[in-house]
């Protein structure tokens, strides 16, 4: 394992980072819904970034890779405004520097057919520019070259880095060299958390939410996924099975041909690991 340097004396609550594939694909509209799978993921992180505002010690960073028009490769820290150059940013930082803040229009009540609207107010701190494919691989070798550097000698993390990847397609011989690269950071946390979100399409088969074993999966990215995942700590499976969602003991960090739903549930988890303390979040040994 990579050995980062010794903790010292200033506490950090947490570090997320999301990891998002910028490509073309995400023009498809995402399984069961109206919009984009961009504009689905772009309100999601959105929509958590707001709600985190207030939740002190976490630092977070959005972090897209995509092809450029030259045929290069264009990764980075997704932040504009005033927070143009920043990696990781406080969250409490966030509610002075939204890039915009539009009017949304929100329905209340149940049914549908009955229910009343409100205009409610939606900061935005990610706007996604769309381009061509890259190798997976090279954003998550950004990944953990951020977290490395997001280390150091003066702090002490009181919980392990959590990634959210937002995956398109793969090239699994190489992912999972770099995944696995990240999973193996050692940090003052503790061992990186390393979540995956793959959006279904209009043609998408049946989901795959959490699962404990790759026995029944179908071949191919789900299987990739599941081996790339790192196994949820109790306290988000206990939680998911508050919210109804069936889990098991082992179930891995993946959601594969997820739906909107699905999408803001594993979102949630973001939240619920920022409220957790330190004995908590640390999670089991190795990836079971």
């Amino acid at each position: 394992m990579d050995q980062l340097p010794p903790p010292s004396e200033t506490c950090l609550g947490g570090r997320v980072v999301f990891l998002i594939d910028e490509s073309e694909s995400l023009r498809e509209y995402i399984a069961g819904g109206t919009k984009s799978k961009a504009e689905s993921i772009t309100t999601g992180v959105n929509s958590l970034l707001n709600q985190l505002v207030s939740v002190a010690d976490l630092e977070v960073a959005v972090v897209g890779y995509r092809g450029d028009p030259k045929g290069g490769a264009d990764i980075g820290c997704r932040w504009g405004g005033s927070l143009t150059g920043s990696r990781f940013v406080p969250t409490t930082a966030l509610a002075d520097a939204p890039l915009v803040v539009e009017n949304r229009v929100r329905r209340l009540g149940l049914p549908v057919a009955d229910a009343q609207e409100e205009v409610v107010r939606f900061p935005i701190w990610y706007m996604p520019q769309l381009g061509g494919s890259i190798l997976p691989v090279l954003g998550y070798a950004y990944c953990r070259h951020l977290v490395v550097a997001g280390t150091t000698l003066e702090t002490v993390w009181s919980k392990p880095p959590l990634v959210i990847s937002f995956v398109g397609d793969l090239v699994p011989e190489q992912v999972e060299i770099a995944v696995k690269r990240v999973l193996g950071l050692l940090t003052p946390g503790g061992s990186p958390l390393v979540f995956h979100v793959h959006l279904g399409g209009t043609a998408a088969g049946r989901p795959v939410l959490y699962p404990s074993s790759d026995i029944h999966l179908p071949l191919g990215p789900p299987c990739d996924l599941f081996r790339w995942s790192s196994v949820l700590p109790d306290y988000l499976i206990a939680f998911l099975r508050n919210a109804q969602v069936p889990v098991s003991v082992g179930a891995r960090g993946m959601i594969y041909n997820a739906s909107l739903a699905d999408l803001i549930r594993m979102l949630s988890l973001v939240k619920v690991y920022a409220q957790q303390g330190i004995f908590d979040v640390l999670p089991p040994d190795g990836l079971g």
